[in-house]
């Protein structure tokens, strides 16, 4: 099961929604979405080294099952448009694998293809240098849009 949700967006960008408010304010309690409910644990903080990026701890239930996560929004990299630095997205990527490891992550931002394939291939040709693999970009593209 995933433990950190990884938002690569902001809700609104120029006036434009990018993704919808999901997680609830922080004095609300309890949002629900059907037979899901979420609720915030630990306030959002800015992650002290990194711009732009705010983490916050959250629960989400379903039926008799509980489950505590980590949801991390970057707002640093605008639709259509690269990152604003390449050093707070080398970090993000140091943390999760620091402090979420091989656990899985979900990974999102407005349609899921831009920014979301962006870092998901990033993360896919790391992984095969940390293999002593080759990388061809190329083919993660491929294989991504299969």
């Amino acid at each position: 099961m995933f433990q950190v949700i990884l938002q690569l967006c902001q809700h609104k960008e120029n006036d434009r929604e990018q993704c919808s408010e999901y997680l609830p304010n922080e004095t609300t309690g309890w949002k629900e979405y059907g037979a899901v409910r979420v609720r915030i644990t630990e306030p959002t903080s800015g992650v002290v080294t990194l711009k732009k990026v705010a983490r916050t701890k959250i629960e989400a239930s379903y039926s008799d099952k509980t489950q505590e996560l980590v949801h991390i929004a970057y707002a640093g990299w605008p639709d259509h448009s690269v990152p604003d630095s390449t050093s707070t997205c080398r970090e993000i990527y140091s943390m999760l694998h620091k402090y979420y490891g091989r656990k899985p992550i979900i990974v999102h931002c407005s349609a899921g293809i831009g920014r979301t394939g962006s870092f998901v291939a990033v993360e896919l040709a790391m992984a095969k240098l940390r293999k002593n693999e080759t990388c061809i970009v190329v083919d993660i593209t491929r294989k991504l849009r299969e």
